[in-house]
């Protein structure tokens, strides 16, 4: 195999590797948009599926990063780059193929975290909601009970009755 074939064939494989990753990212932005409706109606069962399934996305995703970099790390030795963008700029068969599928996973992944952003700052609003209305339940508890509380001290049964 030449060199040329060699440096072709591993940028179709890391293109490959994008392309899988890619659409595991749309099943995540699909999840985090389920999980933005699940928060809004306040549906939590179902928003701990979601985080479920999402996690479950993500740890496929763990090995694709791994054999990328690997992938990668074996191409920069052989042509002797140390960045992405510099094989972008070269004139190599594939190479822009290669940045367009980067682009692409990269701005899905800033997709998610817009949504993911937005998602945590709702449950952060939803959490002090709840801890407000928690401190009312407990300021009324000490209301009632101290409306409703028996004498602690017990009658004294040595009462002089002077007349």
């Amino acid at each position: 195999m030449t060199s040329s074939e060699y440096v072709k064939e591993t940028i179709d494989i890391m293109i490959g590797i994008l392309s899988e990753k890619y659409e595991i990212l749309k099943d995540i932005l699909d999840l985090t948009i389920s999980q933005t409706n699940a928060i809004n109606n306040e549906e939590f069962e179902t928003l701990e599926k979601l985080v479920h399934e999402k996690q479950v996305k993500i740890n496929l995703i763990e090995p694709l990063d791994e054999r990328f970099s690997t992938t990668f790390t074996g191409l920069k030795d052989k042509l002797g780059i140390k960045s992405i963008e510099q094989l972008g700029s070269s004139n190599i068969k594939g190479a822009k193929d290669l940045r367009e599928f980067t682009m692409k996973v990269l701005g899905i992944i800033a997709e998610i975290g817009v949504i993911e952003k937005q998602n945590n700052e709702m449950m952060s609003k939803i959490i002090d909601e709840s801890k407000k209305q928690i401190k009312s339940i407990i300021h009324g508890k000490k209301a009632i009970s101290a409306y409703s509380r028996n004498p602690e001290s017990p009658p004294s049964y040595y009462i002089d009755k002077k007349k």
